[in-house]
């Protein structure tokens, strides 16, 4: 995969908000997740809203497993996640990865 995209978080009330555009890795992902769970102002239990209304990116089922696994082993406890998804097919495969 050609990797042309960004991706930023940022603190907002209390919620992480992960901003994805264009096109990256999975690893390039979890990095930043990790990053984002590590930061100091992360709080313990942490409730985070993925903005993927700006890529083109449709992940195969195996690796969406692989994100939610790796989130899972967080130190920081995921209250709640929410993925803006932009087509169907995001949404359907992010209902995947959540059972």
């Amino acid at each position: 995969m050609t990797v042309t995209g960004t991706l930023n978080y940022a603190f907002e009330g209390g919620i992480l908000t992960v901003d994805t555009r264009g096109r990256y890795t999975v690893d390039a992902y979890l990095a930043l997740m990790d990053r984002a769970l590590a930061d100091p102002a992360c709080p313990e239990r942490v409730c985070v809203l993925v903005d993927s209304s700006h890529t083109g990116v449709v992940r195969r089922p195996e690796e969406m497993r692989e994100v939610a696994d790796h989130l899972a082993r967080s130190p920081r406890r995921i209250l709640a996640l929410a993925v803006l998804a932009p087509r169907d097919v995001h949404y359907g495969l992010t209902r995947i990865a959540a059972a």
